[in-house]
């Protein structure tokens, strides 16, 4: 939930390479989110932090290059 708040509110450039875990904890206080979440955490899902992180053009890329390799 916290990851898909970040990339909600920065889904063009994402908040930047290695910078997600600043991002979720100003994010996580937020009353929507448990107490449990809060703090400098890492997301559980590979595509969620690259979204987060570079945005939905980097999620674009990554997806292309899984799909090439596969491919």
């Amino acid at each position: 939930g916290v990851a898909a708040r970040v990339l909600q509110e920065q889904p063009i450039f994402g908040v930047g390479l290695g910078a997600y875990g600043p991002a979720h904890y100003e994010t996580s206080p937020n009353a929507e989110f448990s107490w449990l979440v809060r703090g400098p955490k890492d997301t559980h899902s590979t595509p969620l932090n690259v979204a987060a992180e570079t945005g939905l053009p980097g999620l674009a890329l990554f997806a292309a290059m899984i799909v090439a390799t596969l491919v």
